[in-house]
Order: C-alpha cells, then sequence, then structure tokens
C-alpha cells in the first residue's frame, strides 16, 4: 500500500528504507537533490576531467573528497558525470607524433586542388593492408548471463593487398600481392593507369611508407600520367581508404570464424569485389559514400615554436 500510494516499486521502497537504515539518507542523489559541489568547484572539476580520463567511477569520487572535502556515493557520482553531460566511452587512439598544424594545412590544399580539379583528371587515394587470418573480437548483443566463445585460429597467414580508392566515382581498385614493395606498388599503378583511359592526369595520394618513396616507384612515375601528392606524416586519418578497410573488417572480419585460410581469402575479396562494382543507388553504393568519404579533421599536437 505504501508503494502504491508513492508510486514507487516495492524494490524502491526497500532500497529507500535501507539507505535511511544505514546512512539516514532521506533523499536521492539525482537530478532532484541540491548539488553537493559549487559551480566553482563542479568547473574545476569538469576541466580536471577533461585533462585526466578515469576508469572507475569510485576513483573521481575520491578525487572529489580529497579535493573539494565533499562524499559522494558510486551512484551519485554517475548522476553528477551523466547531468554535467559525461558519457562512458573509449576515448579515440591517434598517432602521437601528428601534427595538427600541418594536417590542417594539408587539408586546404586537398580541397584547393579538389575544387580546381579538370575534367580529365582524377584524385584517388592509395594504400596496403594485411588482413591476418585469425578471428578478431568485437562488440555485438549477447544476452545478459551468457558468455559466448568464438574459436580462435593457430597460424598467422595473411593477405597482402593494394587498394586505391576513387571517392568522386565512388570506386575501389585493388589487387592481391605475394608482398607489399615496389614492384607490386609499379604493378598496381599500371592497373590503375589503365583503368582510366581517358584521363590526363591522375592524381595519387600516398602515405609515407617506404616502398613509395622507392627509386623505380620514382622512376616509373617521370613517365606516368600519375602525379603523386603525399599526406603528412603519421596521419592515417587523411586517407579515406582507410575508412574502407575499417569498413571490410566489420563486415567480414569482426567476431567471425574462418577455420579455413581459403575461406577467410575469399570473404576478404567478395566485399571488396562487391565494393569495387557498386550501383550508387544501391544500399552498399549509399554506404560507400556516406562511410568512404573526405571528411577530414586534423587531429595531433601543433607544432612546438622552433
Amino acid at each position: 500500500q505504501i508503494s502504491h500510494a508513492l508510486l514507487l516499486s516495492e524494490e524502491m521502497l526497500r532500497k529507500h528504507l535501507q539507505e535511511y537504515q544505514t546512512s539516514k539518507k532521506l533523499k536521492p542523489e539525482n537530478g532532484g537533490s541540491k548539488e553537493k559541489l559549487s559551480f566553482e568547484q563542479s568547473q574545476k572539476l569538469i576541466e580536471h576531467l577533461q585533462a585526466h580520463t578515469y576508469l572507475y567511477t569510485k576513483d573521481i569520487a575520491a578525487y572529489v573528497e580529497s579535493v573539494f572535502g565533499v562524499i559522494y556515493s558510486v551512484s551519485g557520482m554517475c548522476y553528477w558525470l551523466k547531468r554535467n553531460n559525461f558519457s562512458y566511452k573509449k576515448p579515440s587512439l591517434v598517432p602521437g607524433k601528428a601534427n595538427k598544424e600541418i594536417q590542417e594545412a594539408w587539408i586546404a590544399e586537398y580541397f584547393k586542388l579538389k575544387q580546381s580539379l579538370k575534367k580529365d583528371e582524377v584524385i584517388c587515394f592509395i594504400d596496403g593492408v594485411h588482413p591476418t587470418h585469425n578471428t578478431q573480437l568485437s562488440y555485438g548483443w549477447i544476452k545478459k548471463g551468457m558468455r559466448k566463445e568464438i574459436p580462435s585460429n593457430t597460424g598467422r597467414q595473411r593477405l597482402n593487398i593494394s587498394g586505391a580508392v576513387d571517392l568522386l566515382a565512388g570506386k575501389l581498385h585493388f589487387q592481391e600481392d605475394v608482398m607489399l614493395n615496389a614492384g607490386a606498388t609499379i604493378s598496381f599503378l599500371e592497373k590503375i593507369e589503365t583503368a582510366y583511359p581517358t584521363k590526363k592526369k591522375i592524381h595519387m595520394f600516398f602515405d609515407n611508407a617506404k616502398y613509395y618513396k622507392n627509386k623505380a616507384v620514382k622512376h616509373y612515375l617521370k613517365d606516368s600520367k600519375i602525379q603523386a601528392h603525399f599526406l603528412p606524416p603519421y596521419s592515417p586519418n587523411l586517407n579515406p581508404i582507410e575508412r574502407l578497410w575499417k569498413w571490410m573488417k566489420q563486415r567480414v572480419l569482426y567476431n567471425t570464424y574462418y577455420q579455413e585460410f581459403e575461406d577467410f581469402k575469399h570473404a576478404i575479396f567478395g566485399f571488396l569485389q562487391s565494393v569495387s562494382s557498386l550501383d550508387p543507388k544501391s544500399v552498399l553504393g549509399q554506404a560507400f559514400s556516406s562511410r568512404v568519404r573526405d571528411h577530414f579533421r586534423a587531429i595531433g599536437a601543433p607544432k612546438p615554436n622552433s
């Protein structure tokens, strides 16, 4: 009868009674209670949490008690975090040597090139990838209380794939290589040139892998219609094909066990083949254009003053 009168479940009512008996608590530590921290203290805590990422809420509560002399329960601290627009998620891993200023300058030059692109020119981004024949685990919906197990492989066989993406046309070019080196790069560049018989210039964006700067590759490019452009060092975020590789892993590799290497290989190249011959209006074509694109965001620390 009491729970009905207060519009509370019996379980919640028992919880409130227990909290009163143990700590004489009369009010919940949620949005309806008085804020324990002052505005100035809250701002200092927000600044601290933006600079330091805590794994456990209890450690934040301990910090608040030691610095401000204010005691929060774990649940109360969680309410405070949510009220102040914090959520529990992983940080984004970025290269430690990435330079934001250099990336911003590169982005500006890229869009300048894109806007002035002639009809007989095309832009491609090239990269290599090495999918390994082993199970890659990721998040997924699993019934509570159940432990889901996925077998792994003991081998370390892998594929070596060269790829290049044309964002404007929504095209993927790829080839399997024995290994990624200067010879494989030249072979792939020849294939790309053949794919654009009506284009007079192919603007190709490379990362800073050694085989892209090899003497043999440089010699080939001298008499090629491919004009080489290089990404800034430590800038995989500026290569859209990295997003395609991630998409490939999500669609083909994550939480999937391939007992035989040939099955693994068939799945990888089946996905790449489907992406290389897309209908832009298809579901997969729309997914390609929404995921693999040149929406760049500069990352890293600014260049130090000399």
